[in-house]
């Protein structure tokens, strides 16, 4: 009987210290296996804010000594399915740029102009802007650097990429549907994105081709790219004849 009373004592304490441990185990597991604990909405809700942060702070040291006058308007170049043309017409400002993004058909935007006309201001500006209007989306805007691409690889693989440099852990895996684990980079680039990719131009004058057409091997997908004219209209017309 003493035995029997020692021994669900020491009983007890065994079950309650793992279920207090629970919890951290659990934890300790999932990081063991490279697993997020989140899902993936909760991840691009913490990735829009950490952005938007960033994009704030750009903004502030760009217009630090005022705002920066930057104006656009819907253009239709030559050979060159840019424009929806029931918006050939029309112009704006800074902050009305996002307004005439999210009333394309097709979220697809090219940022073009001269060295120096502020294409990265209206493109952080309008990044800016679809954080706030993510619900309509479904979508977390992310700006990332031309040169970065290596057009050997798929638009969203490289997009990929680029997100597992943000430091939220993208590298965790997720499991984004019955039976299938993937990488929380890959499924947000492959459905919760909206990739502005800027500086075209920068990209060696023999792979910008390359690069537009593999953004137009996915036409359906959202994408913005900012561009000098020249450089963008040398590339297109590089893909289309060759």
């Amino acid at each position: 009987m003493a035995w029997a009373a020692e021994f669900s004592n020491v009983a007890a304490f065994f079950v309650g210290l793992l279920a207090l441990l629970t919890p951290f185990s659990g934890r300790w597991l999932r990081s063991l296996l490279g697993i997020s604990p989140v899902s993936v909405d909760d991840v691009a809700d913490h990735l829009a804010k950490f952005l938007d942060k960033q994009w704030e702070t750009e903004l502030q040291q760009v217009c630090v000594h005022g705002q920066l006058p930057v104006r656009w308007k819907v253009i239709r170049v030559p050979e060159t399915p840019i424009a929806d043309t029931k918006h050939e017409y029309r112009k704006g400002e800074l902050g009305q740029v996002c307004s005439a993004f999210l009333e394309l058909e097709k979220k697809r935007m090219v940022f073009l102009g001269p060295a120096g006309a502020g294409k990265s201001v209206l493109a952080t500006r309008l990044a800016r802007d679809l954080v706030a209007a993510q619900r309509a989306t479904g979508r977390v805007p992310f700006k990332v650097a031309a040169s970065t691409w290596d057009p050997g690889k798929d638009m969203a693989d490289w997009i990929a990429d680029q997100l597992t440099h943000t430091p939220l852990q993208l590298h965790l895996k997720v499991r984004a549907r019955p039976g299938r684990r993937t990488r929380l980079a890959d499924e947000l680039a492959e459905n919760r994105v909206i990739p502005i990719i800027d500086g075209l131009d920068e990209l060696p004058h023999e792979v910008r081709a390359k690069a537009i057409e593999k953004i137009n091997a996915v036409p359906d997908a959202p994408v913005v790219l900012t561009s000098r004219t020249s450089e963008y209209q040398d590339a297109w017309q590089a893909g289309v004849y060759r």
